[in-house]
């Protein structure tokens, strides 16, 4: 009988003569306890990999490994946001011995085994992962709407006033010098304006929060209007500096109280200044801040005939849906 030694596995030796073959199994047995099995290879699961790798679970009648740890969180349903489970190590088992310590490493670092790690230590613990996730999800939305109504509040600042939003340097306007100034008092801003994104602080956002306040502003004016019912008109036009031409659309009303209020209700740019355009865009006013004119009592204009003229001028095309609706001079241009 010949006993050859074979290289196999790295430093194991083999025999394969048939008187041998008894002696390598008691070895096997010696070596790696009842969980080992050679394949037709010759390769077979080590023990020792479990001292590496804890979470590795072998089955001797299947001779293969699931993943412990994994198996545990699929069966406890706690998997919630890996979508890509490892099904060789969950459900199909894995027995490619010769890239095992490769296909190891390779589930270890897996998002899905973080995650069944973090979720069945929890568990473990005691611990809800959910409820902790939440409430930082929450405290990180109460710093968020903190800021943003500290910004929106700047910004209301600086309209209320008159002052200039920007600069001529984004970090040296008003609007970032007054945010760092209630950063100091504030841990929320300090560390909102430490951010490198969404901050909400572009020029863009700054134009629609004040969109926002100005329509917020013409509401509390609209039912102010509506509970007093009757109102007068007040237009006029002018240039501003780019030479764009603006209307000017104000309205007089008497409160129940009988206070005398002149509200300004915005201006109105416009290519033309004719007649026609000028009573188009008080009707559009009258739309946007629901009035009617059945609830209009009189009408101020300048001199200008495409205002107060009375063959075509805008008094007149009011005249003519209200007749109520008395035509009145700006009494400064009348001591003129």
């Amino acid at each position: 009988m010949f006993c050859f030694l074979g290289q196999q596995n790295h430093d194991e030796d083999v025999c394969i003569s048939p008187s041998c073959s008894q002696e390598n199994d008691a070895m096997s047995t010696a070596d790696f306890g009842s969980e080992t099995s050679a394949t037709t290879s010759g390769r077979r699961f080590r023990v020792e990999w479990k001292n590496k790798f804890k979470w590795l679970d072998y089955s001797p009648t299947e001779d293969k490994v699931y993943c412990a740890t994994c198996k545990t969180c699929d069966s406890m349903q706690l998997f919630s946001f890996s979508t890509k489970r490892d099904e060789a190590f969950t459900g199909v088992g894995y027995s490619n011995w010769k890239k095992a310590i490769q296909r190891f490493h390779s589930h270890e670092s897996a998002f899905a085994h973080r995650e069944a790690v973090m979720k069945v230590g929890h568990a473990a613990r005691g611990t809800n992962v959910s409820s902790q996730l939440s409430s930082a999800k929450a405290k990180d939305m109460i710093h968020a709407r903190d800021s943003l109504l500290q910004i929106a509040s700047s910004l209301r600042y600086l309209c209320r006033q008159g002052l200039a939003v920007r600069g001529h340097t984004e970090t040296e306007s008003n609007f970032a010098q007054l945010l760092r100034l209630r950063g100091e008092d504030s841990e929320s801003m300090n560390a909102w304006l430490t951010r490198t994104a969404y901050r909400w602080l572009s020029p863009a956002i700054q134009n629609e929060l004040i969109e926002n306040m100005a329509m917020a502003v013409q509401r509390v004016l609209q039912r102010e209007i509506a509970e007093c019912k009757y109102y007068s008109v007040m237009l006029d036009e002018t240039s501003d500096i780019s030479v764009l031409e603006q209307v000017s659309v104000c309205l007089r009303y008497v409160s129940r109280s009988l206070d005398v209020n002149e509200s300004f209700l915005g201006f109105y740019e416009t290519s033309s200044t004719t007649a026609d355009i000028l009573f188009r865009i008080l009707q559009d006013t009258l739309v946007r801040f629901q009035l009617s004119f059945e609830n209009c009592r009189g009408q101020c204009f300048d001199g200008a005939a495409n205002l107060s003229g009375k063959l075509s001028g805008v008094q007149t095309k009011v005249h003519e849906i209200q007749p109520k609706a008395l035509h009145v001079q700006y009494i400064v241009q009348v001591t003129h």
